[in-house]
């Protein structure tokens, strides 16, 4: 407990300079962009079960408030010896609202997937893959660390549509971008 809490500490102490650097030392968001991390969340909707995943995105900053970019995400969950994949590809729009405080959002293609497990180990796909589409939007904080490199917070929220199915999907999700 006691090296847990000093990590805390030391982690938390050796990011306050890094989140109030000055601004003439940073790098502005203008080119290209990639980020990537974990995401954890709650399909809220139709499989009710928690959800994990991960998030990569590529894109283009064309000022300092205003970055296009691409979201490629995949939650996965299990119920009932089912397994539930949704894989996400979104065309998402991001704007700074205030200094490193942002929202963004969008829409594009969504495919899912149900799979299970035999006794024999071999996995059974239960029916086929099916395209839908996606919407997304989020709202998250960005904490410059180094020149080029933030560790971005975010709270995500996306709807597909699958066949004639909804997944709601309420999510957290840590981004760590790179400006280049």
């Amino acid at each position: 407990m006691l090296k847990r809490t000093l990590f805390i500490i030391v982690a938390t102490v050796s990011f306050i300079p890094a989140a109030f650097a000055e601004p003439d030392v940073l790098n502005d968001r203008l080119g290209f962009m990639i980020g990537m991390g974990p995401s954890v969340g709650y399909e809220a909707k139709d499989i009710d079960e928690p959800v994990g995943g991960a998030r990569f995105r590529v894109g283009w900053g064309f000022n300092e408030k205003f970055i296009l970019f691409l979201d490629n995400n995949i939650f996965a969950t299990r119920k009932n010896d089912l397994y539930y994949t949704t894989y996400n590809l979104q065309v998402r729009a991001e704007y700074f609202i205030f200094k490193n405080l942002y929202v963004n959002g969008g829409g594009g293609l969504s495919v899912g997937n149900m799979t299970q497990n035999s006794d024999t180990g071999v996995t059974d796909e239960v029916n086929e893959i099916k395209v839908g589409f996606s919407l997304g939007s989020g709202l998250g904080y960005e904490f410059r660390l180094t020149e080029h490199f933030v560790l971005a917070p975010e709270f995500t929220f996306d709807f597909d549509r699958i066949k004639s199915r909804n997944y709601l999907i309420p999510a957290g999700y840590l981004n760590l971008v790179w400006y280049l």
